[in-house]
């Protein structure tokens, strides 16, 4: 494998080049990491709390589904998920 901090390596690229793949490399190293043990009360409470809502109103909240995705990738992420994630660019 090429190590891609070798200066000789670096020296025939263009700077977007070496910038790109300086980039590419943090985003490695960044990479969310599962927590050694998730956290599920505040999925649940979410789960909970709107199926209960939509009983009570006849409807399911259009957000409803992207609250739990969301406290789901928190639960087995961590609160830092979605910080990187939007850092992503992804859209």
């Amino acid at each position: 494998m090429i190590d891609l901090t070798t200066r000789a390596f670096l020296d025939g690229l263009s700077d977007e080049a070496v910038e790109y793949l300086v980039e590419r490399k943090k985003k490695k190293v960044d990479r969310p990491q599962l927590l050694p043990t998730p956290g599920f009360s505040d999925l649940i409470r979410i789960i909970t709390a709107g199926v209960e809502a939509s009983i009570e109103a006849g409807y399911e909240d259009d957000n409803f589904r992207e609250y739990v995705y969301e406290a789901a990738m928190e639960a087995v992420y961590g609160k830092g998920y979605f910080p990187w994630r939007n850092a992503q660019k992804w859209g």
